[in-house]
């Protein structure tokens, strides 16, 4: 077993009321499965997402990693258990325009003091999500598949045992939506846990197992 959620609730504050954003939530993600969950938009979907990844804290509930809670860290602990632990795909472009394709996917290698040597490593990753090539361009002169692909070797590079992403096809075109959803499926075979939160149901079949979530709630596998 990899992660295990117990009960895990989030609420937030709107106006007097406090509204549930995730309630009470069990899943069961075992070591190198790929796990897609779907659902609509502000369903909770991005909110699980970020209380696996420690940038949220639980109103109720426990997150367990390896049988170790990781759910009530200090911000120092969440920041280096995420950085050790979890590479996590964000929606969006968050490059560093000012960084090329490879200082970017070293970034999170150089955030904390650590053993080894980082440049093979990196070049690898860059071979395996196939933008070797764009080493040494920068952001803005990638497409959005590219950019992408550079996402997924930075959430990579420090050897995560969980890859969390967000609508990572969401502004891909049907090409590079698969090529994306047959990288993630690589990665899982490789024995890295995968969950991916997506509303693309035509890339559900690259997954193991889908759970469906809906105000809040989470169900399944279906």
């Amino acid at each position: 077993m990899a992660l295990e959620i117990r009960n895990l609730s989030r609420t937030f504050s709107h106006g007097e009321r406090e509204v549930y954003a995730l309630k009470d939530v069990n899943l069961v993600v075992r070591q190198g499965e790929f796990v897609n969950i779907t659902g609509r938009s502000g369903s909770g979907k991005s909110t699980l997402l970020n209380l696996i990844a420690g940038l949220l804290t639980p109103t109720d509930g426990v997150i367990l990693w390896n049988a170790k809670s990781i759910s009530r860290l200090s911000d120092e602990e969440a920041s280096r258990f995420r950085n050790e632990q979890i590479g996590y795909v964000m929606q969006g472009n968050a490059a560093l325009a000012n960084l090329t394709v490879w200082e970017n996917v070293c970034l999170p290698w150089q955030l904390y003091s650590r053993e080894g040597e980082v440049r093979e490593r990196a070049d690898k990753l860059l071979e395996q999500v196939g933008i070797a090539h764009l080493r040494d361009a920068y952001p803005s002169q990638l497409s959005g598949g590219e950019i992408k692909r550079m996402s997924i070797a930075r959430a990579l590079i420090n050897q995560p045992g969980l890859l969390l992403a967000d609508e990572p096809t969401g502004d891909l075109d049907k090409e590079n939506t698969e090529e994306i959803m047959r990288l993630f499926r690589e990665i899982a075979d490789q024995g890295t846990t995968v969950i991916v939160v997506t509303h693309e149901l035509e890339t559900l079949r690259h997954g193991d197992l889908t759970y469906s979530m809906e105000q809040g709630r989470l169900s399944g596998p279906v």
